[in-house]
């Protein structure tokens, strides 16, 4: 059974829609301090916050994957497996060919 990786790309990708969301919110909420008076006054703020749980959601996707590889190598299987062998592989595994080295 090969693990999937979807989990852990799903939390980088929504780390990075929080991001952008959190920019968009910011600009906005700046947008408004700036051109008008009625503003929400934690507003930057909860969107400073966001933004930081955004960053979070793509480091935690990134550190998760790379863990999640190294696991896979750590099992020690081979890159790939060779479907048959050569003929002369098959004769030197039956005593036809020597190399002399």
């Amino acid at each position: 059974m090969k693990p999937t990786y979807k989990p852990l790309k799903l939390s980088t990708y929504l780390g990075f829609a929080v991001t952008l969301a959190s920019f968009v919110y910011l600009a906005i909420s700046l947008g408004q301090r700036l051109f008008t008076a009625n503003t929400a006054a934690g507003s930057p703020l909860m969107a400073c916050l966001v933004l930081l749980n955004g960053v979070t959601l793509i480091i935690l996707g990134i550190v998760g994957e790379y863990i999640g590889r190294i696991y896979d190598e750590t099992k020690n299987r081979p890159l790939y497996i060779l479907r048959g062998r050569t003929g002369e592989e098959q004769a030197r595994s039956k005593g036809v060919i020597w190399s002399v080295r």
